[in-house]
């Protein structure tokens, strides 16, 4: 029995930077929670969501997803040899949907990272807003999303090596 309290213990206050490793990890023994996570896939962001639902513990989190991946190459017509980058918009409401069963929530803090402008931006904070009213004792809420504009890190890292010379 005292194994089993130590490792519940250890599990109260855990950060994840490996999907994998935070897939295998105990949910119920979560409650103070920090997920970086990089690169994620329409795949990985459906397994995370799988897992944040057992979470039902969890009292604070702190929620960063990097969404660098080219997830869709769109088919539009593109003047430069730069590919057009979209997300599927499916992704981020399958986690903030799985955010629903962490009723014990009293900190959440969510950070998107992406090169690229996510897709109605009002719709998806409507639905993280829809999703956050059933935390009754939510206390403290951020959220971020961090834009850069891919087309222009790239001209501007193109000219600097250009005209630098």
């Amino acid at each position: 029995m005292g194994l089993y309290l130590t490792k519940y213990l250890d599990t109260q206050n855990e950060q994840y930077n490996s999907l994998e490793k935070f897939l295998k990890s105990n949910y119920s023994g979560h409650q103070k929670l920090k997920l970086e996570f990089e690169d994620q896939s329409d795949k990985d962001a459906s397994n995370l969501s799988k897992a944040l639902s057992q979470c039902i513990n969890i009292v604070e989190l702190d929620l960063l997803i990097g969404l660098r991946e080219l997830i869709e190459e769109t088919g539009v017509l593109n003047f430069s040899s730069l590919p057009v980058y979209k997300i599927n918009k499916g992704s981020f409401n399958k986690i903030v949907q799985a955010l629903q069963n962490c009723k014990k929530m009293q900190t959440l803090r969510i950070k998107i990272e992406s090169i690229f402008e996510l897709d109605n931006p009002e719709e998806k904070m409507t639905v993280l807003g829809n999703s956050i009213r059933v935390f009754k004792n939510l206390q403290n809420l951020s959220i971020l999303h961090e834009y850069q504009a891919y087309y222009d890190w790239k001209l501007s890292s193109y000219f600097s090596d250009k005209y630098d010379k």
